[in-house]
């Protein structure tokens, strides 16, 4: 059983390692439809990419957008292209931005995607999907259905490769020791040090009761680890109470303090169930 246990916490915390290194995408949605519709539309976008296990979202995404307003406020036509799009997205650290269009034809809409490699300027990925989008179950559906058209079966995503390979460590050569040859000692000097490393010598020191430091350390850690997922949790629920009511910018925060509590708590939890089991 403890066995089990610990395995169980190492697959956790190395699923969130695992996607503490996933890369970085921002939503952003235009077309001639209200801001509520645009804004509603990109936190659920934002959503199905964070669900399905391929990209993380951003901590600056309102200042991101609102770079994109500004930029697009000294075009005349209105809109930016992808070339400036991508350069804003390097200032902001995103490596993948989703670009959305909503088109109104006739009595639906048409939600038009597509995915930009910040480094280069290329679209990897598109997609589209149709919906009045009229309730939170037609923005729901019609956000998982762009993502999923343009990410397409695929669940995982392996980390970027590097640019150029990591030089080799030189390696270290240490100084080979002198060998001496041993001094000669005469017969009486012999049998005196023997004397002197067999006679013990007096403890005088008073006895201290021992203090288990591991377990103490363990303990607190276990603790921390079990408020800190009760406290993801919590968080899980006002993701989905925020979620039912519409409030999408609140849902959105929660998502976030939920996935930090259950990295921090598994973490926690693996550290002081080592210091138990190993240590």
């Amino acid at each position: 059983m403890k066995k089990k246990l610990t395995l169980f916490f190492i697959t956790l915390f190395s699923a969130v390692t695992f996607a503490s290194e996933l890369p970085r995408i921002a939503v952003y949605v235009t077309g001639d439809v209200p801001e509520n519709v645009k804004n509603a539309l990109g936190t659920r976008m934002l959503s199905a990419f964070i669900n399905l296990g391929r990209y993380r979202g951003i901590e600056r995404s309102n200042a991101f957008l609102a770079e994109i307003e500004k930029e697009q406020i000294k075009q005349r036509s209105g809109a930016i292209d992808d070339s400036q799009i991508s350069a804003l997205g390097r200032q902001f650290g995103v490596q993948f931005i989703c670009v959305a269009n909503v088109i109104q034809l006739f009595d639906a809409f048409q939600v038009s995607a597509r995915i930009v490699d910040v480094e280069t300027a290329e679209i990897i990925h598109i997609g589209e999907s149709y919906s009045p989008l009229q309730t939170v179950e037609d923005f729901r559906k019609a956000s998982h259905e762009v993502v999923r058209v343009m990410l397409g079966s695929q669940r995982g995503a392996a980390p970027r490769a590097r640019s150029k390979a990591e030089p080799e460590p030189a390696a270290i050569h240490l100084p080979q020791p002198v060998q001496t040859a041993p001094q000669e000692r005469t017969l009486d000097e012999g049998l005196a040090d023997g004397r002197r490393r067999a006679e013990p010598k007096p403890d005088i020191s008073e006895p201290k009761p021992p203090v288990n430091y591991k377990f103490w350390t363990a303990a607190g850690l276990d603790v921390l680890g079990i408020g800190l997922i009760a406290y993801g949790l919590v968080e899980n629920q006002n993701v989905i109470d925020q979620d039912k009511k519409g409030k999408y910018s609140s849902a959105e925060r929660s998502l976030k303090k939920r996935n930090i509590a259950y990295g921090a708590g598994a973490a926690a939890l693996l550290s002081g169930l080592s210091l138990h089991f190993f240590f």
